[in-house]
């Protein structure tokens, strides 16, 4: 079987000169309703041994993840679907649907071994990005240990599991969660950081 590189947008996608090496890109869409919609159908098309999810990130923390750092992501937390925002959110398993077979509010990532060097980061998956420094303190003070976010990880890992199929994450930080300028933000170098790890992973031995 073939590896699957997921991308959630086509403006992305143009910014990875290294997508070209791949043998399967897909663009699965932008949110983790979308891009779990892509992958699974992705996935019922043509199944894959291993796939990886690549893209951009904002920061929850500059000192700890600065612009341009280039990270795995070692699990995906729900911060979309459930009831509240910020500090009062409750995710699935807080909103009390005991006998509902609801997915997990947290999916472990693949940690492939090329990436041994990188910092692998907890990932929180939003529908609607932070768009105040205000309202990403709120989101951080929910879930301390999560020191990025982004939009499709959560919704992709369901996607996979369901396939039987692991799943890599990798993000390069672009941004300042709650920064909405995006005048300072690192895309040139965020992108560089990606397309250099596409570049390993592509390069390493597939998973057996």
């Amino acid at each position: 079987m073939s590896r699957l590189v997921l991308v959630a947008t086509r403006l992305e996608s143009a910014q990875l000169p290294t997508l070209a090496q791949a043998s399967r890109v897909v663009v699965c869409g932008l949110g983790p309703v979308a891009a779990a919609l892509g992958a699974a159908a992705a996935l019922a098309e043509r199944p894959a041994s291993e796939v990886l999810l690549v893209g951009l990130a904002g920061s929850r923390d500059l000192e700890r993840a600065p612009l341009g750092a280039l990270a795995l992501g070692s699990e995906a937390w729900n911060e979309c679907v459930g009831v509240g925002h910020g500090r009062e959110f409750l995710d699935l398993q807080g909103m009390g649907l005991a006998d509902e077979p609801l997915p997990a509010d947290v999916y472990p990532l693949q940690q492939p071994p090329c990436f041994d060097d990188l910092p692998a980061w907890p990932l929180g998956t939003v529908a609607a990005a932070s768009a105040s420094a205000q309202e990403a303190a709120a989101r951080g003070a929910r879930r301390p240990q999560v020191l990025l976010e982004e939009m499709e990880a959560w919704g992709v890992a369901q996607a996979c599991e369901r396939a039987g199929v692991p799943l890599a994450v990798l993000r390069a930080v672009s941004n300042a969660v709650g920064d909405r300028d995006h005048a300072s933000w690192a895309f040139d170098a965020a992108f560089a950081a990606l397309d250099a790890g596409l570049a390993r992973w592509l390069a390493a031995e597939p998973r057996a």
